[in-house]
């Protein structure tokens, strides 16, 4: 069985928070997981998404954060 790599494309990982690998809640390390992309890239899209409409990203944080399961 091949080992699959952390950052690996998957689309049978369901959409989950990843406390474990997370700063605050996990939600961008567990978008991070689901995509495929490194978690500081996805933190850093964040943290430019609170310049640019602070609101949104806030608002959509908290929900992600209180919807999502935890991935185990």
């Amino acid at each position: 069985m091949r080992r699959r790599h952390y950052y690996e494309y998957d689309d049978e990982l369901p959409l989950s928070r990843d406390p474990i690998r997370g700063k605050i809640g996990g939600v961008c390390a567990g978008i991070a997981r689901r995509f495929g992309f490194s978690t500081g890239v996805v933190r850093l899209a964040a943290i430019i998404g609170l310049f640019v409409a602070p609101h949104v990203v806030i608002i959509g944080y908290v929900m992600l954060w209180m919807i999502l399961d935890e991935y185990i």
